[in-house]
């Protein structure tokens, strides 16, 4: 026998010294210590990050071959323990695992690698050897006293630090670490400190699968393998948080945690500075935005989510955000921007906002910018196409010669390969994320090699040649076939932004499209349509058909619909609005976040959230309340149950829309809504179009003045009442009885004595009787209908003349006690005699935690094992239903 004492204890020693440098090779303790009986295959090396000898017995192996033991950080030996004999030349080999010189990992999101929260940021730095690192100073922070040669860590093809984490199930995710500086914001001098950052090559990754996780380290020079770092491991337990978000099966709506979501948000696009967004010098072009502005970004993004708010929409501008601007694949000079993008991650990470992330402004396409920002666009040409030699300002990096066309970035190979490092870096960073719900890859594409005329928007009119769409189509493919393929990133959607304007004569509005919306890595087709005109989402309809997609009809569901079939992806309003809003007091807007859901895309964010500007009454911060009442009408119990078809979640809502004329007046009435598949549930809006930003405009000292509308009735205000032009809602139960109930213009407030009791047909349609609507009063109302007997069968005279009364007659009922409870409580339910009804519950996310489809006791006990927080319950018989909500302390 060869006797491993001295082996034993040189290897305690050494495993003492390294204990406090390799943070990510902790004693888990999921590792049980070696048993005196354990069996050792021949050829297999035990491996542990720590061993534990720890029986005061005598181990006896017999075996006749070696055993291999290996720990990463430590062996133990407790006192009484003795190495037994072993058959022929057989021995044991105790030792410590190498980590190549001068490498190594640490945790630093934490400290612990046990228990590690589901879909929360776990943050790794990689330590790399001393010549490594002074390579990547020379070329990060260059000064006399390094003579290394400059290594760029924002390149792949220069430096490659890649991780591969595999669930114990066998499933693998690639994640490429990204180079990281820390800052602090300088409110003195309104700039960022640089501070110190040791092991500045970090990793970000979110575990979506509870278990053990093994991650492997390699790292790559110049595309040479130089070496792979010792394998660690962690452990993730529930944590209760919201998953990343998905398409829907039914392709047309998002999903977070197989529930529908509707986003309803706001654009808030980047900092600026109050003045002039472009304001820099040209030794500060990175410092266009300077701490003052990040700080009231983020404060706004703070104080909008205080408010309720759950979706935004932020946008990379080469003024005050994007990564890439002066400097070709070197990122150094705006890291600071990278950073304050960390905390706004964070901040929205605190708050559960979801974001809409577009990577890249349209500024840096076009010849001459739009918005007179010709500081941030792509060369250096002048308004009126001729070429400005003596611009003391940086133009766009891909412009590397004169006269390049912005088209030919997209098309030649080096220049792509430098936007997908730049997407890199971006994925690398920020892709862990929960909180981003889509990569847009650029805004506005049909800007490309764009000259902003006059000063005003040319971009309806100008037509993208063939070369230029083939251009922003190769854009668009090969860098989302580069996220999903070649960074293997697929937890996040990626989307494609266009035009689409609502006015469908506009000749650019379908010109432009390239092909790339078929493309298979693109998950979702983004449109930013602006119109004033009261009749824009609903401009012309056969009436009497509301539920069918006609040819000839032209609506915004309609086109919406015919891309959904084309394409089968969802259609979402990255932005939208009205054009002019502040002389009219916002009255657009107003009637947009209240209309807007209901036009058949996935969600929408309205422009923009951020901007004050009294000398011109602009107060967009005074819009937050009403696109945040619209966020949650659209997101409630009542919304996602019509979209998801109730408990099927089959999301086959049907969509219907109409517009009528009113006592003489024409098309004044427009109405649109969702109906479930199920036939129990509609929701939707009615609007009065005399309402607009013509007749709510206060013309007297207004800079931007509203002209009237093509349709005279649209320009004068006129009140309007269901009756006569009754409108309908198609796709019910036939001669089944809903109630319907109303909500106020602009708050949403439930309208106290409106609510009706109606009887559909025989062909499943329902007159809308509504209330009463003014210009100045509830021009625009939501509606909810359900399913109830509320009149138990029973007309009365009232209802006969058009005015029916309510007269609830439910015989189901729901009482529980207590109430609050820790998650066990009683019910009390009141049905039909043996009749079985189904039992719902539901956290404050909509998500359902509970569900028995026949409970045919009266009275039991639930323990459900839920955890603290509020619920609904709901109980329903097939007619009727019931809720409460309870808490759980």
């Amino acid at each position: 026998m060869k006797s491993p004492s001295l082996l034993m204890a040189l290897m305690v020693l050494l495993a003492s010294a390294a204990i406090g440098q390799q943070n990510v090779y902790p004693c888990l303790p999921w590792e049980a210590p070696i048993s005196a009986s354990q069996t050792f295959p021949a050829g297999t090396i035990f491996k542990q990050n720590c061993i534990k000898f720890a029986e005061p017995t005598q181990y006896l192996y017999q075996v006749s071959h070696d055993i291999d033991i290996e720990a990463k950080r430590q062996i133990v030996i407790e006192p009484g323990f003795r190495a037994g004999q072993m058959l022929t030349n057989g021995s044991m080999l105790l030792r410590l695992a190498q980590q190549p010189t001068g490498y190594d990992i640490f945790l630093m999101s934490g400290n612990s690698m046990f228990g590690l929260p589901r879909y929360k940021k776990v943050e790794f730095a990689v330590k790399l050897a001393p010549a490594l690192h002074n390579r990547i100073e020379a070329f990060v922070h260059p000064s006399t006293g390094n003579t290394a040669t400059p290594l760029n860590p924002y390149l792949e093809s220069k430096l490659d630090v890649q991780m591969i984490f595999t669930h114990e199930s066998g499933l693998q995710r690639k994640v490429d670490a990204f180079y990281f500086q820390d800052f602090a914001r300088n409110t003195t001098t309104n700039d960022w400190d640089e501070l110190p950052t040791e092991h500045p090559m970090r990793v970000r990754f979110t575990p979506h699968l509870n278990g053990k996780w093994t991650v492997t380290t390699s790292i790559k020079v110049e595309n040479v393998p130089i070496t792979s770092l010792l394998q660690f491991a962690f452990e993730v337990v529930e944590s209760g948080k919201p998953g990343f978000v998905s398409v829907h099966p039914n392709n047309r709506n998002l999903q977070r945690n197989n529930q529908i979501i509707y986003p309803v948000g706001t654009n808030f696009s980047s900092p600026y500075n109050g003045v002039d967004v472009w304001s820099s010098t040209p030794a500060e072009s990175n410092k266009a935005a300077k701490v003052d502005d990040w700080l009231s970004y983020q404060q706004n993004v703070i104080d909008y989510a205080g408010q309720g708010g759950k979706f935004i929409r932020t946008l990379q501008s080469a003024y005050s955000s994007l990564i890439e601007f002066e400097n070709l694949g070197d990122y150094t000079n705006r890291l600071h921007y990278a950073w304050e993008q960390d905390k706004l991650l964070e901040n929205c990470e605190v708050r559960d906002v979801l974001i809409q992330f577009n990577l890249m402004q349209q500024e840096p396409l076009m010849k001459y910018a739009n918005f007179d920002m010709s500081r941030w666009d792509f060369g250096h040409w002048n308004m009126d196409g001729t070429v400005n030699t003596t611009d003391i300002f940086p133009h766009y990096c891909y412009y590397t010669y004169p006269l390049k066309e912005p088209r030919e970035m997209f098309t030649d190979p080096v220049d792509m390969e430098f936007h997908k490092q730049r997407t890199r870096y971006y994925i690398s960073r920020y892709g862990y994320s929960t909180q981003i719900y889509e990569w847009e890859l650029v805004n506005e594409p049909f800007h490309l090699g764009e000259r902003w005329q006059n000063g005003g928007s040319n971009d309806n009119g100008h037509i993208l040649t063939q070369a230029d769409k083939d251009a922003v189509e190769n854009y668009h493919e090969t860098l989302a076939d580069y996220i999903k393929y070649g960074l293997g990133h697929v937890n996040h959607l990626v989307g494609i932004n266009n035009r689409m304007s609502l006015d469908v004569t506009i000749p650019a509005n379908t010109s432009n499209l390239d092909q790339s919306i078929f493309h298979p890595s693109i998950d979702i087709f983004g449109t930013n349509p602006y119109q004033d005109a009261p009749e824009k989402l609903v401009i012309s309809k056969s009436p009497g058909n509301r539920l069918d997609v006609e040819h000839q009809e032209n609506t915004a569901y309609g086109r919406n619909h015919v891309i959904h079939q084309e394409i089968s992806k969802p259609v979402i309003f990255s932005e939208i609005g009205h054009v002019h809003n502040s002389c009219s007091n916002y009255a657009g807007h107003f009637k947009d976040v209240m209309s807007l859901g209901f036009a058949g895309a996935a969600g929408f964010s309205m422009w923009n959230g951020q901007f004050i500007d009294p000398a011109n009454n602009m107060d967009e911060t005074s819009l937050w309340p009403s696109t945040i009442r619209a966020q949650q009408h659209m997101n409630g119990l009542d919304m996602i149950f019509t979209l998801a078809s109730d408990g099927s979640n089959s999301g086959l809502w049907q969509q219907g829309r109409e517009h009528s004329n009113f006592d003489g007046y024409d098309k004044i009435k427009e109405h649109q809504f969702y109906v479930s598949n199920d036939g129990l549930r509609a929701m939707g809006y009615i609007y009065n179009r005399t309402y607009n930003v013509f007749t709510a405009q206060n013309a007297v000292g207004c800079a931007f003045p509203v002209d009237p509308f093509a349709n005279p009735d649209h320009n004068s205000a006129t009140a309007i009442s269901w009756d006569p032009d009754v409108m309908k809602i198609d796709g019910l139960l036939p001669d089944r009885w809903y109630t319907i109930d109303y909500y106020t213009f602009r708050y949403g407030n439930y309208m106290v004595g409106e609510t009706q009791c109606l009887e559909s047909s025989l062909l499943g349609k329902l007159d809308l009787v509504h209330p009463h609507m003014m210009t100045t009063d509830n021009p625009v109302v939501w509606y909810v209908v359900k399913r109830n007997d509320c009149n138990d069968g029973k007309r009365s005279d009232q209802e006969a003349s058009g005015n029916p009364a309510l007269e609830p007659a439910s015989s189901l009922s729901l009482s529980m006690h207590p109430n609050p409870n820790s998650g066990v409580f009683n019910l009390q339910i009141e049905a039909g005699e043996g009749q079985a009804v189904s039992l719902k519950i539901f956290n404050m996310l909509g998500q359902q935690v509970y569900f028995n489809d026949h409970v045919t006791e009266r009275q039991l006990t639930l323990d459900t094992g839920l955890e603290p927080g509020i619920y609904l319950i709901k109980v329903a018989d097939g007619k009727n239903e019931q809720t409460k909500k309870f808490v759980v302390q």
